[in-house]
């Protein structure tokens, strides 16, 4: 196995896909993490629970939290994911709140986006603008119709049941 390939924590250099100049940058490889907070974050079939930083790549790899400037995500999971720039290619994540974002055959709970472009991707409900091959469950209206009638459907079954009891 390649000492690249070793699994732990370690300090590194990525290259900058833009620029192709290399950073420092933190790596999880294989391994799992309760707090990250760096500049760029790299985690590779790894997890965390909270990741902070401005760029964090992850590939087939889980987060709890993540809060970054520009989010790359392959083939891994996030419960809340927060990020100006956020691309998901085959990946999930169950909240998501962006400026721009990208989904490439992945799944969000609940996304909410300034700019979205999705392709062959499910998102339950959306909030706000998206483009591309969109399959939303609910938009934030219906599901704001869809609570609505759900709460008027409680207070009617409450109201017959007390007054069901108060008969008896």
């Amino acid at each position: 196995m390649a000492e690249d390939e070793q699994p732990g924590i370690r300090e590194t250099e990525h290259k900058q896909a833009a620029t192709r100049e290399p950073v420092p940058a933190t790596e999880i490889n294989r391994t799992g993490v309760r707090d990250v907070q760096a500049t760029t974050v790299i985690i590779k079939r790894g997890n965390a629970q909270n990741v902070n930083g401005e760029r964090l790549t992850m590939e087939r790899s889980a987060a709890r939290s993540i809060d970054a400037r520009s989010v790359q995500m392959d083939r891994s999971a996030a419960a809340r994911l927060n990020s100006e720039r956020v691309v998901l290619q085959g990946s999930s994540a169950s909240q998501i709140s962006a400026h721009e974002l990208r989904m490439v055959r992945s799944q969000a709970g609940f996304l909410s986006a300034q700019q979205a472009h999705l392709e062959s991707s499910r998102v339950f409900v959306l909030a706000g603008h998206a483009e591309g091959d969109v399959h939303t469950v609910l938009t934030l209206p219906s599901a704001a119709v869809l609570g609505a009638a759900f709460g008027a459907g409680i207070a009617i079954v409450t109201a017959l049941i007390r007054l069901a009891f108060r008969k008896g």
